[in-house]
């Protein structure tokens, strides 16, 4: 399994990228970060074509109860905010057979009850 990309390593790249040292990479990525931050804030989504589309919305308040002591409680409302895929990010990530949205190969023929392999 791979590692997860963080933000030191998006810095890295962006460095090597643009010939910049890590510093200003750094301003660059956290300029962009605050930008999408803001737009999701102040406009409740934001699209990022070829990537997606981050969309917030509210959440009304709900009834809960403690794990712990079987408290029934009411947890309040909030805000949450969701990510879509864009169509060209998810064809890129369609893996056959394993229940993506794409198109499964056939199984192999197998010996056995159901039939027999020629």
């Amino acid at each position: 399994m791979s590692r997860t990309l963080t933000k030191a390593d998006i810095v890295e790249r962006v460095s090597g990228k643009l010939g910049v040292n890590r510093a200003l990479a750094a301003e660059y990525v956290e300029a962009l970060l605050g930008l999408m931050k803001e737009a999701i804030r102040r406009d409740g989504r934001l699209l990022f074509s070829g990537l997606g589309l981050f969309d917030c919305y509210a959440k009304r308040a709900r009834r809960g109860r403690n794990p712990a002591t079987g408290e029934s409680l009411i947890l309040p409302g909030r805000r949450v905010v969701v990510f879509r895929t864009a169509k060209k990010l998810r064809a890129l990530l369609v893996c056959p057979g394993a229940g993506t949205g794409g198109a499964a190969e056939a199984p192999e023929p197998q010996d056995g009850p159901g039939g027999d392999a020629a």
